[in-house]
Parts: structure tokens; C-alpha cells; sequence
């Protein structure tokens, strides 16, 4: 069987999307042929392709032109030089949509879309993980489409023996938890560690993730060094350690939200891209988290929002959420798409 990835990660659009098919690669793969067609990638993730014995073809990119239609034509070149058929194609894209599927649809078996924004798409199964307080899909998706709704379908990538109890009640903040995504397009980790280097929050020990698409690496690094009981983790490899050490986690709303959710950690979120927004509110809603809601650069608000909550004690993810998160997403979806 061989399996195509279509997927991007990059500063832009961070690498959330290459984790999450990256598991679905793991998930499906027992002696299929797995392929990954990307946009040029970072050096760690084409690390993790090379390790797992996965071909990667980078796309050429054309500036200027209609970007669907010439993403379709170079990866139908690029699965033209596949041998054999393509039975499944899996694209995870917020660039690519329905017109790009119809056309690429006759060089190959079945496609699996994930998205997270509600859009119309053709394909046989469909992959939306996320919560939603305005999900409707009425008239966006074929009648025998295979849907793959909700939490129950959520890709984690740990196993559920590695969760720990979940915490019955709210406890004092001391350990902070900051990360805010692969990219941090908005600068957001180096603007909230200066909100937390003034003196009302130095009591507080920070561990701050940088991601190895983050631009301001060096500059956050540098200001780091001004504040007691901070700590910089730089492009890791698993976060967990520092979810299960920390008492509460400020973050953006991608993927990570999900970790910290699975093993019971509360987090303010501060989203930094529109695609993270539906899921951020349905959360809160559920009190799950606590989000932010206004602009992503006035820094008296996001101070006020951190001093609201880290002043007092953490909130509980509640059970239900919790429950939900049991790391069985990926082999439910890989169960289904066999069968």
C-alpha cells in the first residue's frame, strides 16, 4: 500500500500540521510505503522523516501565481514517479481545498482531509479533532464521506498509561509552563516573559519552550538571563516532562493544547492564528481553559489576563475533557479507514 502526505510546515504556518500526520504515519504504517510531499522543511522535521525511513519530495514553489493550481500540477508530477498506485493521499492544508481535491482525485484511490475550519471538501474521509461552537457540515462534504469528529478522534501522541491522575482540586501557582508554538509568530513568548519579569510575578518559576521556527530565540534567550527562576528549553523533543512539572501552561491554541489537556494541565490560551479561535472557544466554554479574547498586542490586557489567573490558585480540567483525551484517536481513525 503506499501512503502520500501532502502537508506544510514552516514560520508561517507552524509545524503543528507535520506533527499531527507524522502520527497517522505511525498509526497506519505496517509495511505500507509512506511518502511525505512538503514545501521545504526544517532540518529537525526532516531528521524525523530520514529516522523513520520516510521519502520526502520537496515541492518547487512558483511565486506569483495561482497557488492550488500549481501545487496540483507539481504534486501530480511528484506522484507520477511513486510506483504503483496511490490508495490513500492524506492532506493537511489550510492552502489547498476543494478544487485542488477534484482535480487531484483521479491520481488516487481515497483522500483523507484534515481540517480544522469547517470548509467544503471532496474526499472519503474527513478529520476534524476539534471542538466547535459552530460546527455544520450540512452540504460541505459527500454523503458517503467517512467523518472523524471530536475529541474521541484526537491525535496524541502519547499512550494512556503515561497519564497521571488528574488533580481533584485547584492548588497555588508556583511552576509556569510558557509555550507558545513552534513558530510564535507573534513574538508572544518574549512579550509575556517581560510582563513576568515585573516584580508581582518574580515568585513565579518559568520554563519557556522555544520552537525551532521561533525567530527571536536569541533575543528571548538574552532577556532571560535578567530573571531569576527562569529556564529556556530550546527546539524539544517531548514536552511531556515539562507538562507533568508545571502547575499551570500559557500557550497558543494549536496542537500543544491538546498535551497539556491529555495529562490534566490548565492553560491560558492565547491564540495566534484565526484557525485556532472555534476550537479556543468551545474549550473555554467547556472550561477546559481559560482564553484570552482580545488583541494578540495590547500588553495591558494580556497582563491583566495573567494576573487575573496566576494570582490565584489553577483551575481543574474537567473530567469529562480529560476522559475524552484517551490517546485511542489515531488507531479508531486507522480501524476505520481499513476496514
Amino acid at each position: 500500500v503506499n501512503i502520500v502526505f501532502r502537508v506544510n510546515a514552516s514560520s508561517q504556518v507552524g509545524s503543528g500540521h507535520f506533527y499531527r500526520c507524522i502520527q497517522i504515519a505511525y498509526g497506519l504504517n505496517n509495511k505500507d510505503k509512506v511518502f511525505f510531499i512538503c514545501e521545504d522543511l526544517n532540518k529537525k522535521l526532516k531528521i524525523i522523516l530520514k529516522k523513520n525511513k520516510i521519502k520526502l519530495f520537496i515541492l518547487k514553489k512558483k511565486e506569483n501565481v495561482d497557488f492550488e493550481k500549481s501545487d496540483y500540477e507539481a504534486t501530480k508530477n511528484i506522484i507520477k514517479k511513486i510506483k504503483g498506485k496511490i490508495n490513500l493521499l492524506v492532506v493537511d492544508s489550510y492552502f489547498l481545498g476543494v478544487k485542488w481535491e477534484k482535480k487531484i482525485r483521479s491520481s488516487v484511490d481515497k483522500i483523507l482531509v484534515i481540517d480544522d475550519l469547517n470548509r467544503k471538501h471532496d474526499c472519503d474521509f474527513y478529520l476534524n479533532q476539534n471542538l466547535s461552537t459552530s460546527r455544520t457540515l450540512a452540504g460541505k462534504l459527500k454523503k458517503n464521506t467517512l467523518n472523524f469528529l471530536g475529541l474521541k478522534y484526537c491525535i496524541i501522541k502519547f499512550k494512556a498509561e503515561e497519564k497521571k491522575k488528574i488533580v481533584k482540586k485547584p492548588h497555588q501557582v508556583k511552576k509556569i509552563l510558557i509555550f507558545m508554538g513552534g513558530s510564535d509568530k507573534s513574538n508572544l513568548t518574549y512579550k509575556i516573559l517581560k510582563i513576568l519579569n515585573e516584580k508581582i510575578f518574580l515568585k513565579f518559576k518559568l520554563k519557556i519552550v522555544v520552537g525551532i521556527d521561533n525567530k527571536n530565540y536569541q533575543l528571548i534567550k538574552e532577556f532571560s538571563k535578567k530573571r531569576k527562576n527562569t529556564k529556556i528549553y530550546y527546539n524539544q523533543k517531548s514536552l511531556k516532562n515539562h507538562i507533568l512539572d508545571s502547575d499551570i501552561a500559557i500557550s497558543s491554541g494549536g496542537t500543544f493544547i491538546w498535551e497539556c489537556l491529555f495529562f490534566g494541565l490548565p492553560a491560558l490560551v492565547l491564540n495566534q492564528s484565526k484557525n485556532q479561535v472555534d476550537n479556543s472557544k468551545a474549550l473555554c466554554k467547556k472550561k477546559a481553559i481559560k482564553l484570552y479574547i482580545n488583541e494578540i498586542n495590547n500588553l495591558k490586557k494580556i497582563r491583566k489576563f495573567l494576573e487575573n489567573h496566576l494570582m490565584k490558585n489553577n483551575f481543574v480540567v474537567p473530567a469529562k475533557i480529560f476522559n475524552l483525551l484517551d490517546s485511542k484517536g489515531i488507531s479508531r481513525i486507522v480501524k476505520r479507514i481499513r476496514n
